[in-house]
């Protein structure tokens, strides 16, 4: 999908109209109201809609749109209340949230003469779509079959989601089919900011390009080159000495078309931010010697974000020859991930040989058994499996993007090569970008394919909540990973989600690595960090464990 052109104007209007207020002047503390905050983007983003887009750089920007109920404290992992006042658990099926009051949408002509107070209406409403089958909604492995009623409402069986219902306007109840007692954490993902009812009535479909959130930041423009947001005049938040966040007046998220540009740009401070920055090219960046940066190095900070994401390679399970689970097991034998993590990507990841969620504060892989390369054995399931010279195995298509990185061209070409030397499978290689990849999958032309799984909250249960198997199947929603048809990681999960003791959780996760493991559909290859590099006249922005940027409190101040 493309974005919707010439539809913003709206949006430019209500800044027009904010900035009739005046000034903003500062309360007290050190502040610095006003600037302009500038990011980049790798490609134009899906959508401006945060149950319909499913990437860390779309989560990026939609999070300081919209708002989710919690947060997750980063070293205690602990829910914090955020739109949400407080929740309490009437008994282990039954959470009643309560709603902070003077909480408002961006000022938006939808509201006509109707209030944009954000009320329990608008929290049943973005609940009740994110377990609908609608198009808007490419999230469903989230809450479907956990809240009572949302299978049926998915189905189309029922108007409305039988487990929410609303006490009165700030305060609604949520019953679940079986205890979840992470349920407070899941609805801290970035996907269920919550949205406006009025909004998503007057606008359907073309909400999607129409963003009405509570957050600190609003759509101004957008356009093939760059995407501005405008601080939110009426956002709700104050800092301690009563002054309105956020300080900023707007960000500018400019489009590159590749990596080195933006690098460049970052080099001429010509953005503050530079994200997925390789380990090899930060001494390069700041390098006096460097021809390609004539501007002298300045004052910046290194961010490194630990176990942020999994590069993986999937399987597609329509694909005839995968049905038999000794190729899978094969071609995941002959996978080198220490070579491909120390010498392919100079150390840049950590071999992922534990699993599919990568080591965190959140989850510990160390209990689960190191998975070792063994050829032969690849090679003897390869001939089990009746290939051989007069058998021989058919061309598989893989698809993959970020062509322009050379290390991820080297890791793609390595896979390709090696699947060649030791099996004798034969791979056209498909560099496309993002919507191209996702053709593919969904036409069917695709084998195999390169992903970056991106939690989008801190927690183990955002990677393996994803192949839950009684998770909705919807050939319109995401494609890209497979589902597990197995009641034995049905269980765990669902033990897991059960559990509150933190280490006895981990193990019912470690069983679901486990079985995934064995399953060889999602092969991990290798464990990232996010390296994200802060030029120092941006102040006050907070980097989550997942990557995003919370610009409430950001500021510039030049050095």
């Amino acid at each position: 999908m493309t974005l919707v052109r010439g539809i913003f104007f709206v949006g430019i209007l209500c800044l027009f109209s904010c900035n009739e207020k005046g000034l903003r002047k500062s309360k007290g503390g050190e502040i610095h109201y006003g600037d302009r905050l500038r990011l980049s983007l790798p490609g134009e983003i899906k959508t401006f809609f945060p149950l319909y887009n499913d990437d860390i750089n779309s989560h990026r920007l939609l999070c300081n749109i919209f708002e989710p109920l919690f947060d997750l404290e980063d070293s205690s992992h602990q829910v914090v209340p955020r739109l949400a006042e407080r929740f309490e658990w009437r008994n282990n099926l039954v959470i009643r949230i309560y709603l902070r009051k003077g909480v408002s949408f961006c000022s938006d002509p939808c509201f006509g003469f109707e209030s944009n107070d954000m009320t329990a209406e608008d929290v049943k409403a973005t609940l009740e779509l994110a377990c609908s089958s609608s198009l808007l909604n490419q999230s469903s492995n989230g809450l479907i079959g956990k809240i009572k009623g949302s299978k049926d409402y998915f189905d189309g069986r029922t108007s409305d989601v039988s487990g929410i219902k609303i006490l009165h306007p700030y305060c609604l109840e949520i019953t679940l089919n079986q205890p979840n007692y992470n349920f407070p954490k899941l609805l801290s993902s970035c996907k269920y900011g919550v949205i406006s009812k009025i909004a998503l009535k007057h606008y359907k479909n073309k909400i999607l390009f129409h963003p009405v959130g509570t957050g600190p930041f609003l759509l101004k423009s957008s356009s093939k080159k760059e995407i501005v947001l405008a601080f939110n005049p009426d956002y709700w938040m104050k800092d301690s000495f009563g002054n309105r966040l956020p300080y900023l007046d707007s960000i500018r998220y400019k489009i590159y078309a590749s990596t080195n540009q933006e690098i460049s740009a970052f080099q001429r401070e010509e953005i503050d931010f530079l994200f997925e920055v390789p380990t090899e090219k930060i001494n390069f960046i700041f390098s006096r010697g460097n021809p390609r940066n004539p501007v002298a190095p300045f004052a910046h900070k290194v961010h490194v974000v630990p176990g942020s994401r999994v590069s993986l390679i999937v399987l597609n399970q329509k694909t005839p020859c995968f049905k038999d689970s000794r190729v899978r097991m094969a071609i995941d034998m002959v996978l080198d991930r220490e070579y491909i993590a120390n010498e392919l990507l100079n150390g840049d990841g950590i071999p992922a040989n534990q699993g599919i969620a990568p080591p965190s504060f959140y989850y510990d892989n160390s209990l689960f058994p190191k998975k070792v390369m063994n050829v032969q054995l690849g090679q003897r399931l390869m001939k089990e499996a009746g290939f051989n010279a007069n058998n021989p195995f058919p061309t598989l298509h893989f698809y993959a993007t970020g062509e322009d990185i050379e290390q991820v061209k080297k890791y793609c070409s390595f896979v390709s090569n090696k699947l060649k030397e030791y099996l004798n499978i034969n791979v056209t290689l498909h560099w496309v970008n993002q919507e191209g990849r996702t053709a593919a999958i969904n036409n069917n032309t695709a084998d195999l394919w390169k992903l970056g799984l991106n939690p989008d909250y801190a927690d183990a249960d955002a990677y393996f909540g994803l192949f839950y198997s009684k998770n909705p199947i919807n050939s319109s929603q995401n494609p890209f990973l497979p589902k597990i048809n197995s009641s034995i990681y049905d269980i765990n999960y669902a033990l897991a989600i059960q559990e509150k003791k933190p280490i006895q959780q981990n193990n019912y996760y470690v069983n679901c690595d486990a079985i995934l493991n064995g399953e060889n559909w999602v092969l991990p290859i290798i464990y990232e960090d996010y390296i994200i590099i802060q030029n120092m006249r941006a102040r006050g922005a907070i980097i989550s464990p997942i990557g995003t940027l919370d610009l409430r409190a950001a500021f510039i101040k030049n050095l």
